[in-house]
C-alpha cells in the first residue's frame, strides 16, 4: 500500500516514470506476504531470540543493535526462508512469528484492487504481472508457472482493463525454461534480480538491476552503478 500513499504523490510531482509489478492473489485476498508479516513483526521495540533449530535454521538474534547492521540480519533470515521449498516457507514464518512478544503495528500491507485500479490510470505508472501466488517459480513445474502467471494477468486485465505487457519473477528466480515461458506467453521484458546495469548483451526476458536497501544512501548507488 505504500506504493500508492508514498510513492504515487512523488511520481505525480515529479513525472517520474515508474514499474510496478503485482502479485495479485494478496491483493485479492487482503493478506500480506508471509515475509511482510516478518518484516511488520520482527521491527518490534524488543530484543527478539528466534530458536529456529527444529528447521535446521539455528538461532538468530534481532533489534540488539539498531540501523543497517540490525536490517542485514533481518534481510539474512528473509533470504533463508525464501531459500526454503514452498511449502516450508509458510510454518517457519508462523514460527518466527509466534516468538515475537510484542509486534509492532502493521506498515507493509497489500493493495486493494482498487487501488491497483487506480495506480494504473497514472500516464507515468506501467503495472507489470508478477504471478498470482509470489511462488518460487523455479520450484513449480513449467505448467503450474504458466498457471499462475496468466492468472495474475486475468486478475489485472479484470481490475484496470489492460493486459500486462512486462512481468517480474518472484525473488528474481528464473531459469532458460522460464524465460523461454515468459517470452511465449507474450510478455515485452522479464526483471531477474541479477546485480547490474542493463546492457546490450543482457537478454530481455532476464533484465538486471541495481538493488537499492533501505538505508541506502544516494552515494552508494552511484558507486554501485559505476562498479557495474
Amino acid at each position: 500500500r505504500g506504493n500508492i500513499e508514498h510513492l504515487l504523490p512523488i511520481v505525480q510531482s515529479e513525472q517520474l516514470p515508474v514499474t510496478l509489478y503485482i502479485a495479485t492473489g494478496h491483493v485479492e485476498s487482503g493478506q500480506p506476504y508471509w515475509f511482510d508479516k516478518m518484516v511488520n513483526h520482527l521491527q518490534s521495540p524488543r530484543v527478539i531470540d528466534l530458536d529456529l533449530r527444529r528447521f535446521n535454521m539455528g538461532q538468530h538474534r534481532i533489534n540488539d543493535r539498531r540501523g543497517p547492521h540490525n536490517w542485514a540480519k533481518i534481510q539474512k533470515l528473509l533470504v533463508a526462508v525464501k531459500s526454503l521449498p514452498a511449502d516450508q516457507c509458510d510454518p517457519v514464518a508462523d514460527s518466527i512469528l509466534q516468538q515475537v512478544p510484542t509486534p509492532t503495528p502493521a506498515v507493509m500491507t497489500p493493495l486493494t484492487p482498487s487501488e491497483v485500479a487506480e495506480l494504473s490510470r497514472c500516464s507515468n505508472v506501467i503495472l507489470g504481472a508478477h504471478t498470482d501466488g509470489h511462488e518460487v517459480l523455479t520450484k513449480l513445474s513449467l505448467d503450474a508457472a504458466r498457471q499462475s502467471i496468466e492468472e495474475s494477468v486475468a486478475k489485472l486485465k479484470a481490475w484496470t482493463g489492460r493486459s500486462p505487457k512486462h512481468f517480474a519473477y518472484p525473488a528474481g528466480y528464473n531459469n532458460a525454461d522460464l524465460e523461454r515461458l515468459v517470452e511465449d506467453m507474450g510478455f515485452a521484458s522479464a526483471m531477474g534480480t541479477e546485480d547490474g546495469i542493463w546492457r546490450p548483451q543482457h537478454s530481455r526476458f532476464c533484465i538486471p538491476r541495481i538493488s537499492v536497501g533501505r538505508y541506502d544512501h544516494l552515494d552508494k548507488f552511484k558507486v554501485n552503478a559505476l562498479r557495474k
